[in-house]
């Protein structure tokens, strides 16, 4: 048997619910340069998530649905 890297992928560590706005919580490796090479934007069970900030004594990056997101064409 064989396994395929899904390219783009990120280990989300956390995801729920908080007033109606959706969040997830990803793990940084070494702080704010790993924060820096994450994506914009995730996509995650059906919704879109816009990065917003980080926890650098927790090393954790913050996504939320409610986060203003552009894509191009």
């Amino acid at each position: 048997m064989v396994a395929t890297e899904v390219k783009g992928s990120v280990k989300v560590m956390s995801h729920g619910t908080c007033d109606g706005v959706k969040f997830l919580m990803v793990g940084l490796e070494d702080g704010y340069s790993s924060f820096k090479k994450l994506p914009a934007a995730l996509e995650f069970d059906g919704s879109t998530y816009g990065k917003t900030g980080w926890n650098s004594d927790r090393m954790i990056a913050y996504y939320r649905d409610d986060a203003l997101i552009a894509r191009s064409k």
